[in-house]
C-alpha cells in the first residue's frame, strides 16, 4: 500500500488541503483515466474510492481529508470543519491523505487490503499530526 499525505499546519489561500492540487485525476496529458469513483464507509469512517487505469495497469486509490481531528472525504464538509476549527479551537490544520494499491485480478481483494491498512493505520495518523501540530505550537 502506498500512502501519500499532505499536512497543512497553517492554511492559506493556495496552500490548503481542499484545492484544486488535491484531486485524484489523471495528470493533464490523460494518462491515467478515472474509470470509477464513489463514496466507500468503512467501519465509522467514509472515504471515497477511485479506480484509476493506464494501458491494462489498474489501481485502487482512498481519500479522504482530516481536518482538526475529523475525517470527511466531502471537500465542502472539510472546508466547514475547518471554519469550527478555527472559531472553536483556533486551529487552522488539516491533512488530505491518500492510500493506493494495484488492482491485479480482483477488485475486492485489493479493496481489502486498503481496509486492512487504513484500520491499523488511522489511529496513529490522527496521533502523529495531532502531535506534529503540537510541536508547532510550543
Amino acid at each position: 500500500v502506498q500512502i501519500s499525505l499532505g499536512y497543512y499546519p497553517w492554511q492559506s489561500q493556495g496552500a490548503e488541503a481542499v484545492g484544486w492540487g488535491n484531486r485524484i485525476e489523471g495528470p493533464e496529458s490523460n494518462e491515467w483515466l478515472v474509470s470509477g469513483k464513489y463514496k466507500l464507509k468503512t467501519g465509522d469512517i467514509s472515504v471515497t474510492e477511485t479506480e484509476i487505469h493506464r494501458n491494462g495497469r489498474k489501481i485502487l486509490v482512498w481519500n479522504w481529508y482530516l481536518v482538526g481531528n475529523r475525517d470527511t472525504p466531502d471537500p465542502k464538509i472539510a472546508k466547514i470543519y475547518g471554519a469550527l476549527n478555527i472559531i472553536l479551537y483556533r486551529r487552522n490544520d488539516a491533512a488530505f491523505l491518500t492510500l493506493a494499491t494495484p488492482i491485479y485480478n480482483d477488485k475486492l481483494d485489493s479493496r481489502r487490503k486498503l481496509e486492512a491498512f487504513f484500520r491499523k493505520a488511522h489511529d496513529d495518523l490522527h496521533r502523529i499530526l495531532s502531535n506534529v501540530i503540537l510541536e508547532i505550537e510550543i
